[in-house]
């Protein structure tokens, strides 16, 4: 296992950093070349006093705040087709929705319908032109998918069903004619912002919508006995659609946290060595993968772990080991992924050689929130 601890970065920039018994075997140029990379990265952040907001990263400098939010926390960033809006809307219970134009340098604000709030994902349409939200309908009871209007100031313009409760991430298919959202079939209520209602019966799916009626196409759950895994964040490599869980019951020695829904809409759960999913400690917050879609990582801040397996095979690789270790982006070549900390750590990790390497690391003088994603320029 690959291991990084925060006192050990002033070694590996000046090129003798140690990971635990394996030692760094990229030259310090080479690791200098990624840290000269004009690669950009995005996410939501928290200072001391609660200022919360989005904030751009590109390797060898500090992160500059991009959108302040005055205290509303952020979950996700996701950025339009075009490159020019970077868009995030509140964790739960929000109800507010910030998007910002780079080209203008413009900020501008939306809110939640009446009696729903947000889940902290968002995603654009294909053409841009739309963005589809996770809410939570709590006076009914039940997981909507709020469609906006880009051009109206992001006015809501249709209203569906998330075919489920409590709908989480969502992505798009590989044409964009749906989207595949992961209800986590947790219950909550404002009025409780943290409580769970359901536990007992909650009732997890991938549900996939057809995105110009908003009409249920397929939906395919994990085994009863595995109803209380929600199924929370997603990512996409081709047809295939990548899941990730929290296991609300805590059986941790047992139960896989990471799966794929393959192309014909079945769920397979993978594999990990030993006690991984034990030291997981049940939750998984982001997943996410390389360029060149061979590779699957998955973060746990809980577990202070991330794990590594091919998407095609699920052969488990490896893991990294950093404190607060959650968000993840696809780095700038094939095998190549970034993470960042809840300690402003972000750290490249390279899987050129079949097995997970840390390759370069900087800490910067945020704290990073749960997700990071990576901006076209």
């Amino acid at each position: 296992m690959t291991r990084y601890t925060p006192h050990s970065r002033r070694s590996f920039l000046q090129g003798s950093f140690a990971l635990g018994s394996l030692a760094l075997t990229s030259s310090t140029s080479w690791a200098k070349d990624r840290l000269e990379s004009k690669t950009q990265f995005v996410s939501g952040f928290g200072a001391k006093h609660k200022q919360y907001g989005a904030a751009i990263w590109s390797p060898g400098a500090d992160a500059k705040t991009l959108i302040p939010t005055q205290g509303v926390r952020l979950h996700k960033a996701v950025q339009s087709p075009d490159g020019e809006t970077i868009l995030a809307v509140a964790r739960r219970p929000g109800t507010l929705g910030f998007a910002y134009n780079q080209k203008t340098s413009k900020q501008s604000q939306f809110k939640s319908a009446a009696q729903r709030h947000f889940f902290g994902h968002a995603h654009f349409s294909q053409t841009g032109t739309q963005v589809f939200t996770t809410e939570n309908g709590y006076d009914a009871e039940e997981g909507r998918i709020g469609v906006r209007n880009v051009a109206e100031a992001y006015a809501q313009i249709a209203d569906w069903s998330s075919y489920g409760i409590g709908p989480h991430d969502l992505v798009m298919s590989k044409g964009g004619s749906e989207i595949v959202v992961a209800n986590g079939g947790i219950l909550t209520h404002p009025d409780q912002p943290r409580a769970k209602l359901n536990i007992e019966t909650m009732d997890p799916s991938l549900s996939v919508i057809d995105t110009t009626s908003g009409r249920l196409l397929h939906q395919a759950r994990l085994p009863q006995h595995l109803h209380q895994l929600s199924i929370r964040h997603l990512a996409r490599a081709g047809d295939i659609v990548l899941f990730c869980c929290q296991d609300q019951i805590r059986r941790f020695e047992t139960v896989s946290l990471l799966g794929k829904m393959t192309n014909r809409g079945e769920l397979v759960l993978f594999d990990a060595p030993g006690d991984m999913w034990r030291r997981m400690q049940g939750y998984v917050g982001s997943v996410e993968t390389d360029p060149s879609e061979t590779y699957v990582v998955a973060t746990s801040p809980r577990g202070g772990l991330a794990l590594f397996w091919t998407i095609e095979g699920g052969h488990y690789v490896g893991s990294v080991h950093a404190p607060d270790v959650c968000g993840a982006a696809k780095g700038d070549h094939a095998g190549e992924l970034v993470l960042s900390t809840g300690a402003g750590d972000m750290l490249t990790v390279s899987l050129t050689s079949g097995k997970p390497s840390l390759v370069a690391c900087q800490t910067t003088s945020l704290r990073w929130d749960n997700h990071l994603t990576r901006l076209s320029i």
